[in-house]
């Protein structure tokens, strides 16, 4: 790992110190993740809630950073089939992190069960969370997805919170799922 990794794991790991789960106080608050994620160059950073963090691909390095600064649960929403995936479940291993795949293909992945299989893991393990596919919109949609159909939150929050979590161009889709017009 670099210097700036190691100095940012570092970084990472003392703040994370004694608010190591998203759900328990005290919790790693929005404003710390966006820093943190800006600090290590993550692709489309956005924290919809303390304690998760949805983006775009990680890096190795960003993986591991993340890892030794207290993130324990890593959600790919990538494909098998994507360039650059398939590392990650080897590496989470290694690295004593949590790792679960839940392949969103496009427009066509965005289903209630996609949005359920997302809830139960956030509610089964409660600690740090990041939630990635390739730019971060695929994670923004499924949290949409899951603040509809799990949280029973109204069509428009959804897609408030969908947006919050980095959804943009599968917006479409979205609406057209939460039975909402196109804009």
């Amino acid at each position: 790992m670099s210097k700036k990794a190691t100095s940012i794991a570092l970084s990472l790991l003392l703040a994370s110190a004694g608010a190591a789960c998203a759900y328990k106080e005290p919790v790693r608050q929005p404003e710390v993740i966006l820093r943190e994620a800006e600090e290590l160059g993550i692709l489309n950073a956005k924290a919809p809630f303390p304690g998760v963090l949805t983006s775009g691909q990680l890096t190795r390095e960003q993986f591991v950073a993340l890892s030794e600064g207290g993130y324990e649960t890593f959600v790919n929403l990538r494909v098998p089939t994507e360039d650059d995936t398939g590392w990650e479940r080897k590496l989470a291993g290694e690295l004593a992190a949590r790792y679960v795949s839940i392949p969103v293909d496009g427009a066509a992945g965005l289903t209630e069960e996609n949005a359920r299989k997302l809830s139960e893991t956030l509610e089964e393990y409660r600690g740090p969370v990041v939630v990635y596919c390739s730019t971060g919109n695929r994670s923004g949609a499924l949290f949409a997805l899951e603040a509809y159909y799990v949280d029973g939150k109204s069509a428009k929050r959804a897609l408030a919170i969908g947006k919050s979590a980095g959804l943009m161009q599968l917006e479409p889709a979205v609406r057209e799922v939460l039975g909402l017009p196109a804009e």
